[in-house]
């Protein structure tokens, strides 16, 4: 098959946001992680659920209060979670062409300009996750999403781009993998 720089491009990104999903969430979250090879197109991962709880977020297995009831997950820290995620594809490709122009002969490997195009171009993640806040109750403006769950995004994904490279070559190979192949090449790394 032949790969464009836009479909690499993708299939980092979706690598990235199926990666950074497992790492949150754990393993049987994610349903399928996909790349379209058409031009123009974005693929896409997706979970089981639509608000999944992050593992950090979960209580514990034993009820901890009086009545046997388990304590309430905090708005906030699913808005985290889905915000580290919604940021993630982005980041991967950022740092994707990072180590595309990082190859190059006298190139700079991460220009500011190049840092700015990429934050800013999370305008619908941004909003999404403004209306998400907005249904839980918690208030934010838009604007005040980006730079907290963008450098989370960057340093999750640093700590497992071995996964996300794998999952991006397995991705350009197969177009669309399900939940359980995802599974297996992110545990299958961290472990």
């Amino acid at each position: 098959m032949f790969e464009t720089k836009a479909l690499r491009e993708d299939a980092h990104r979706q690598a990235g946001r199926a990666v950074v999903c497992v790492v949150q969430y754990g393993p049987n979250v994610v349903k399928d992680a996909s790349i379209v090879p058409h031009r123009d197109a974005i693929g896409a991962v997706t979970t089981f659920s639509n608000l999944p709880i992050p593992i950090s977020a979960r209580p514990p297995v034993e009820p901890t209060t009086r009545r046997g009831k388990r304590p309430p997950i905090e708005p906030s820290s699913l808005i985290d979670a889905q915000g580290i995620c919604a940021y993630s594809g982005i980041a991967a490709e950022y740092l994707f062409s990072c180590d595309q122009r990082a190859g190059a002969r006298d190139a700079d490997p991460a220009p500011l300009l190049e840092v700015y195009r990429h934050r800013e171009s999370a305008v619908e993640e941004r909003e999404e996750l403004a209306r998400l806040a907005a249904t839980l109750g918690a208030e934010r403006p838009a604007g005040d999403f980006f730079d907290a769950y963008w450098d989370e995004a960057i340093r999750l994904l640093r700590a497992h781009w071995t996964c996300v490279s794998k999952l991006a070559e397995a991705l350009l190979e197969h177009h669309t993998l399900g939940g359980d192949r995802v599974d297996a090449i992110v545990l299958g790394q961290i472990v």
